[in-house]
């Protein structure tokens, strides 16, 4: 198979494990035309119709020739994941994830200690959502990774390590002074930022939601640039504060948001040195970053 048919099958299982075709796009890093030009592709060579599609499909579902078609393809990307593991052993290599808002301070560090380490193996880090990460740790593309979402993790092996304040952040022209209550905020100023499903959670419990966020995000490089008006407002994981310029402040919140839980995953129970050095790095890192409460437990 050339390196098209491999993309063609990649997609079709992403699409399977997701049941829309956005969803398997960014699943896959790709996008959501490429993924339906990819299946309909597959499904010229096959002379079959794969999936089922329709008005009112909401979901896709597979037709009797796609769920015969899903269990071959699944044993031959077991198959190709297994043939590159064996290739690659002559140049170890190792594989390592972290989501995107606090990659830039945790990567330098983890690769030093890891060159120092195990100079004969390469690092190579890659910034992903949770559930980007989840899903690349589960399908053998990665060796391990730092995530904040587990809620797909559930079939991972996983280690808590740490958990991280979230704190108020506004402009500081902005009419908000001293402890800011909750359920007082304008949630129409409200620069939603999605970090875990503990604090959408108690987003819910205690703001307004009668009113729509000025905007929401999952994952951005400049949060600062979202605040567009003078008294938006938003809250932000401790590490997020460094990335804020100085015309922005910080200001307690009663109640007091969740905090952020990070967890190091990987595919099973580590049999390598790798995964514990990594934990010890995130670990002794942490303990020196503000706003951060490490989990010291062996």
């Amino acid at each position: 198979m050339n390196t098209l048919r491999i993309q063609e099958l990649e997609a079709f299982l992403a699409v399977c494990r997701c049941g829309t075709f956005s969803a398997a796009a960014e699943e896959t890093y790709s996008t959501q035309p490429s993924v339906s030009w990819q299946i309909s592709s597959l499904e010229r060579e096959l002379g079959v119709q794969l999936f089922l599609r329709g008005r009112g499909i909401r979901r896709l579902a597979l037709t009797e020739e796609g769920r015969l078609f899903r269990e071959q393809a699944e044993k031959f990307s077991r198959l190709w994941r297994e043939t590159e593991q064996l290739l690659s052993r002559d140049s170890e290599q190792y594989l390592f994830g972290c989501v995107p808002s606090i990659a830039g301070i945790l990567f330098p560090r983890v690769m030093n200690r890891f060159r120092a380490a195990f100079p004969g193996c390469e690092l190579e880090q890659w910034d992903r959502t949770s559930d980007q990460l989840c899903a690349e740790v589960a399908r053998g593309r990665m060796d391990s990774a730092l995530i904040v979402d587990p809620r797909n993790a559930e079939d991972l092996y996983s280690v808590p390590i740490a958990r991280e304040e979230m704190v108020f952040v506004c402009r500081r022209e902005a009419p908000y002074k001293g402890v800011q209550n909750a359920a007082d905020l304008p949630v129409s100023k409200e620069v939603e930022f999605y970090f875990s499903d503990e604090l959408r959670a108690w987003s819910r419990l205690h703001l307004d939601t009668s009113e729509l966020p000025l905007t929401t995000v999952t994952s951005v490089r400049r949060p600062a640039d979202l605040f567009t008006v003078p008294d938006a407002w938003g809250i932000i994981p401790a590490s997020y504060s460094d990335v804020f310029p100085d015309g922005f402040r910080l200001l307690p919140l009663e109640p007091t948001p969740p905090q952020r839980p990070f967890y190091l995953i990987s595919r099973e129970p580590p049999r390598d040195p790798y995964f514990s050095l990594i934990r010890e790095t995130l670990l002794e890192a942490m303990h020196r970053m503000r706003g951060f409460h490490p989990v010291d437990a062996k």
